[in-house]
């Protein structure tokens, strides 16, 4: 079993808590990189460094040469790390974990996804949804 670097899941745990104060958006895990909604693109990271950053986390892994995240370490940092643990049930709310089975740039994929930040009436209440609008919402506004 591999033990996560606490103190890197403490620092993911404050940026995601400063982009819940965003509206929402989803971002995806674990598709190419270069996808303006993808995770690595918010943290400002390289493909190389967001994949070492979820790996030291204990997030991710490689198995095979295949980059691999791991659902349920996910999970359980989503609704157990100590940050979320003491915010209010509404902003406990402002995380989602899911996994998506369909169709990017013409290649039939399953990935997934985390929501991240406060619903309003522009949140896309849907990934699906949101593939239609385009890049994450100013995080300053």
């Amino acid at each position: 079993m591999v033990v996560p670097n606490l103190a890197i899941l403490d620092q993911i745990a404050k940026f995601f808590l400063l982009l819940s104060e965003a509206p929402s958006y989803w971002f995806t895990l674990n598709t190419s990189c270069d996808h303006a909604f993808h995770l690595s693109k918010r943290l400002g990271m390289d493909e190389s460094n967001y994949k070492a950053l979820l790996i030291a986390g204990n997030l991710a892994r490689y198995k095979g040469g295949t980059f691999i995240i791991q659902a349920d370490e996910w999970k359980s940092f989503l609704r157990g790390h100590r940050l979320f643990m003491d915010l209010p049930s509404d902003q406990r709310a402002a995380f989602q974990f899911d996994r998506k089975r369909m169709t990017i740039e013409s290649t039939r994929q399953n990935f997934y996804v985390i929501r991240i930040g406060r619903e309003g009436d522009l949140s896309p209440l849907k990934f699906e949804s949101q593939m239609k609008i385009g890049r994450p919402p100013n995080i300053l506004k």
